[in-house]
C-alpha cells in the first residue's frame, strides 16, 4: 500500500542520513592526521558546523511551510552530499570550514524534514513509528561507521602497498 511504501522510504531516509554521519565519524581521526593539525584546532574546525545549524534552525520551518518537508529534505540531502564532498576536495582550512558549515546547515534540514515526514506518516496511519525509524537510523549509523573503518583500512593497505612498490 501507499502507507507501507512511505514507511519504507522514511526508514531508508533515516538509515542513509545516519549512514553518512557514521561514515564521517569513522573518518574523523584519519582526516585530522592527514591535515596535520593539532587536536584543539581540528576540534574548533569541527565545531564550526554549529554555525550552519544555527542558520538553518529559523529557515527550516519556513522552508517546510512554504514548499513542504520533501523539498526541504531534498535540499538537506544534497547539502550533506555537497558538504562531505567539499571536505574531501581541498586541503585548505577555509574550504574545510565551509564544508563543515554546509554539513551543519544540511543536517538540520535533512533530519528535521525526515522527522516531519515520520510525524505525518504517524498521523496518517494512527500508529507510533518514530522509535522504529530512530532505531533504523542507529543501525544505519553503525553500518556507516563500520564501512568508514573498512574504507580506512583499505586506504591504509593501498598506501602501504604503494610505498613498497
Amino acid at each position: 500500500t501507499k502507507d507501507q511504501r512511505a514507511m519504507y522510504a522514511i526508514a531508508v531516509l533515516h538509515a542513509v542520513i545516519s549512514f553518512c554521519f557514521g561514515n564521517w565519524s569513522a573518518c574523523i581521526p584519519w582526516v585530522e592526521k592527514t591535515r596535520g593539525i593539532d587536536d584543539g584546532t581540528f576540534g574548533t574546525f569541527l565545531a564550526t558546523s554549529i554555525f550552519g545549524a544555527l542558520a538553518a534552525f529559523p529557515l527550516d520551518p519556513m522552508l517546510r511551510e512554504a514548499y513542504g518537508s520533501s523539498v526541504a529534505l531534498i535540499i538537506g540531502i544534497l547539502g550533506l552530499s555537497s558538504g562531505f564532498t567539499v571536505l574531501c576536495i581541498d586541503s585548505s582550512d577555509a574550504v574545510f570550514i565551509v564544508g563543515m558549515i554546509m554539513i551543519g546547515f544540511a543536517s538540520v534540514l535533512s533530519y528535521a524534514s525526515a522527522l516531519a515526514q515520520a510525524a505525518i506518516l504517524e498521523q496518517r496511519v494512527d500508529s507510533q513509528w518514530m522509535g522504529t525509524f530512530s532505531g533504523i537510523g542507529g543501525v544505519g549509523g553503525l553500518i556507516g561507521a563500520l564501512v568508514g573503518g573498512w574504507m580506512l583500512d583499505y586506504v591504509a593497505v593501498a598506501v602501504w602497498l604503494e610505498m613498497l612498490l
